[in-house]
């Protein structure tokens, strides 16, 4: 970080502190087994807590991202990021950007992973049960 960004260390701890609560939840949700319920409502509170992130580091600190001027152009950031989609239009320049941005990129990997598990261990169970005889 350079000087300019040293009246804003609050945003950064606050947006680490958010985002590591939130892998940690993830984490938990690996050992425990996720299901359909649970990995959606975890899709909609990160997809949530990262735009507001996203928009907290935007707004206190200059130079991190170009594009993000309102709630809704980061929540569409998130969106375009977390699909993979990235049209250009809105970017992280600053280094905090881009760690936070990676690690949204992290955690989609992660869960499309535990998604295509439980979705094949869903047809799985549902194989076994037509194949079951009543």
């Amino acid at each position: 970080m350079c000087r300019r960004d040293d009246q804003d260390w609050w945003v950064v701890v606050v947006a680490v502190v958010g985002l590591l609560l939130l892998l940690g939840l993830l984490v938990r949700m690996v050992v425990r087994g996720a299901n359909l319920f649970r990995l959606l409502n975890l899709l909609m509170t990160v997809v949530v807590a990262f735009a507001l992130g996203f928009y907290a580091v935007a707004v206190n600190t200059s130079g991190q991202f170009v594009g993000i001027r309102t709630r809704v152009d980061s929540f569409y950031f998130v969106l375009t990021t977390m699909t993979t989609t990235g049209y250009g239009d809105i970017h992280a320049t600053g280094q905090l950007a881009r760690i936070l941005v990676s690690l949204a990129f992290i955690f989609d990997v992660i869960f499309l992973g535990l998604l295509g598990a439980e979705l094949t261990n869903r047809v799985r169970r549902q194989s076994e049960r037509t194949k079951a005889p009543s």
